[in-house]
């Protein structure tokens, strides 16, 4: 291959550009080492009346998530109080309720919950949502 073709590139663009394309060889990137999802330690109870009311959920801000028989996630969502949040979802209000919310509930065999700052737990969910799909959220 000539390489009097790239003699006016040169400059602009600089060696690396040109080695790869007379050479075809790929520009070698530095690789991203991080995973998006960072590993969470969830703390699972079942969805009983004891874990949910009894005040086993501290009152701390947070991240939570429901999940079904089949240990998938349901929902995931944050709080400034995980423990009023989760209880708003074990308290029935038949006038008040979105009927999704409904059938949420009766879906859900466990939950879990990660205490730490509000600010990391609306970026961490941000970063669930956008990774998997989910049928309530």
């Amino acid at each position: 291959m000539n390489k009097d073709i790239f003699k006016g590139i040169v400059p602009k663009l600089g060696k690396p550009f040109v080695s790869s394309l007379v050479y075809n060889r790929p520009v070698k990137k530095n690789p991203i080492r991080y995973s998006p999802m960072p590993s969470l330690r969830w703390t699972k109870l079942k969805w009983t009346r004891d874990n949910v009311l009894k005040g086993i959920v501290p009152n701390y801000s947070g991240l939570y998530a429901f999940f079904d028989n089949y240990n998938r996630m349901l929902y995931v969502g944050h709080s400034k109080k995980l423990r009023h949040r989760i209880q708003s979802y074990y308290q029935e209000d038949d006038f008040k309720e979105h009927p999704t919310k409904k059938t949420l509930r009766w879906h859900i065999s466990s939950f879990g919950y990660c205490v730490m700052p509000v600010v990391k737990a609306r970026v961490i969910e941000k970063q669930i949502k956008h990774k998997t799909t989910f049928n309530y959220n």
